[in-house]
C-alpha cells in the first residue's frame, strides 16, 4: 500500500474481513494494519457487486454458480470449502501422510483465486460504460478525521511514536515467562499498564467499522440490524417544533426491532449526520431530533448508531498516568497512587481500619459508606454485585456527601 496506494484487494462474501477482524481481537496485534486496510476501503467484497447489480438465472449467489457465466467447470478433486476441510481431515489420518491430498486442496484454493479474479474481469464488461467509479479509498486511520492530510498523517505518527516508547519503557519490568508463575505486584502493575496504553484507540475501532459496515449495507440487511432504524419518513402530521434556534423534526419509522434509546447519538447513516437530542417512542415508532433553522430535514432515512465518543482526553490522561508509573520507578514521588492501587489490587487503605479487617458490618447502613469512603486514604475501593443490589442507589448517596464536602467526582 506504500508502494501502490491504490492497490484493493478482491473477495467473495465477508468471510475474509470477518476473519481479520477476529484475528487481530483474539491476539491483541496488527490493530493499525488492519485498520488501515478497513478505514481505506481496500477489502472490495465482489459479492456485494454482483447482488446489487447483477440478477441471475441460477439458485444462488454463491460464487460456484455465478462462476458459470465466465468460468469454464472446475476440473479439481475437491470442489468447496466443505470438501477441503473433510480433504484436510483424511490428509491428518493418513499413514503415511499423503501429499496428493493437500496438492488438491492446494489446486482447489488456487482455482478460488483464479475465480475471483476472473469474477472482477468479467464484471468490468459488464459495467455501464457511463457509470462513475466509487471513490477510490486511501490507506488512512480511524483518527484522521480532521485537518489536512499532512497534519492528520503527522499527529497519528506521534502519537504511535510516543506509544511505542512508552510501551518500551514499561516493558522492562513486565515479568518475563519464567517469571509470570509467581511475579509481584509491581511487575503485575506494569503488565496491566502496559496492555492499557492503547485501550481507548483499540475499543474505537470496531464502533468505527460498524459505522461503515452499515453504509455498505441494503435496506433489508439495515432492517434486521437492531442498531438500525430503516425507512423513516418524516412525520406529516406532527408539526416541527421551535426549540431556541433549531428546530424538532419527528420520524415515524415501519415495524421493526430496534435498540437505539433516549439520549443515544445515532446518525443518518449514509451521510454520517448527527442527530442532536435524540428521542425515541418505541411503542408508537416514532424518534425526533433537532437541526438548525437554516437545516432543512430529508426523507426518507435511515439512521445508526453513531461514532465512538471522543477518547482524546481519556487518552491523553492514561499516558500522563503512564509517564508518572515510570518516574516513580525511578525514586521520584508518586502520582495517582489511587490508580495504582487498583491496577495492584491492593487491600483498601481506610483511616481507622486495618489493612484486611472487614470494612463494614453485615448490617450497615448507608451512611456507614458514605463514611468509609469518606475516609479512603489515596486508595480505592471497587464495587461490584449483582442488578438491583442497590450499587447505583448507593452510589449516589456517596456522591452527593463528596460533593457537599468539596470533593471532585
Amino acid at each position: 500500500l506504500d508502494h501502490y496506494p491504490e492497490a484493493h484487494i478482491y473477495h467473495y462474501a465477508a468471510y475474509e474481513k470477518t476473519a481479520i477482524r477476529k484475528l487481530m481481537r483474539l491476539h491483541g496485534t496488527r490493530e493499525n494494519e488492519v485498520d488501515r486496510l478497513l478505514r481505506g476501503k481496500k477489502l472490495i467484497d465482489l459479492y456485494q457487486v454482483v447482488r446489487e447489480a447483477i440478477r441471475i438465472s441460477e439458485r444462488s449467489y454463491s460464487i460456484k454458480y455465478v462462476e458459470k457465466f465466465y468460468l469454464d467447470d472446475r476440473s479439481a478433486d475437491v470442489q468447496s470449502a466443505g470438501a477441503s476441510i473433510v480433504a484436510y481431515q483424511r490428509y491428518r489420518d493418513s499413514d503415511p501422510p499423503d501429499d496428493t491430498i493437500l496438492e488438491a486442496i492446494e489446486r482447489y484454493n488456487e482455482d478460488d483465486v483464479r475465480s475471483t479474479y476472473l469474477l472482477r474481469e468479467w464484471l468490468i464488461t459488464k459495467r455501464p460504460k457511463d457509470l462513475p467509479w466509487l471513490e477510490i479509498g486511501t490507506a488512512t486511520s480511524i483518527e484522521e478525521v480532521s485537518g489536512t492530510v499532512e497534519s492528520r498523517k503527522a499527529k497519528a505518527q506521534a502519537f504511535d511514536q510516543q506509544l511505542r516508547e512508552l510501551h518500551a519503557a514499561i516493558s522492562q519490568y513486565v515479568p518475563t515467562a519464567l517469571e509470570i508463575a509467581n511475579f509481584n505486584s509491581t511487575q503485575q502493575h506494569a503488565t496491566i499498564l502496559r496492555d492499557l496504553l492503547d485501550f481507548h484507540r483499540r475499543i474505537a475501532k470496531p464502533q468505527w467499522w460498524a459505522v461503515y459496515d452499515r453504509q455498505s449495507k441494503n435496506a433489508e440487511e439495515r432492517i434486521e440490524d437492531l442498531e438500525c432504524i430503516a425507512g423513516a419518513t418524516l412525520a406529516k402530521d406532527i408539526a416541527p417544533v421551535s426549540e431556541q434556534r433549531s428546530y424538532r423534526y419527528t420520524y415515524r419509522y415501519p415495524p421493526q426491532e430496534v435498540k437505539l434509546k433516549h439520549g443515544d447519538k445515532p446518525v443518518i447513516i449514509d451521510t454520517l449526520k448527527d442527530l442532536s437530542e435524540f428521542t425515541i417512542d418505541h411503542e408508537k415508532r416514532l424518534f425526533s431530533f433537532k437541526l438548525g433553522v437554516q437545516a432543512s430535514p430529508s426523507s426518507p432515512i435511515d439512521i445508526g448508531a453513531g461514532k465512538p465518543v471522543d477518547y482524546a482526553a481519556l487518552q491523553q490522561a492514561l499516558l500522563r498516568y503512564a509517564a508518572g508509573f515510570l518516574a516513580a520507578m525511578k525514586g521520584e514521588p508518586t502520582i495517582y497512587p489511587a490508580i495504582g492501587a487498583l491496577l495492584r489490587r491492593d487491600l483498601p487503605k481506610i483511616k481507622g481500619i486495618a489493612p484486611g479487617q472487614a470494612l463494614l458490618p453485615q448490617d450497615a447502613t448507608t451512611d456507614d459508606i458514605v463514611s468509609v469512603i469518606s475516609r479512603l486514604d489515596q486508595s480505592t475501593i471497587f464495587i461490584q454485585g449483582p442488578p438491583g443490589a442497590g450499587k447505583t442507589y448507593t452510589a449516589s448517596k456517596v456522591i452527593v456527601s463528596l460533593l457537599q464536602n468539596k470533593k471532585r467526582v
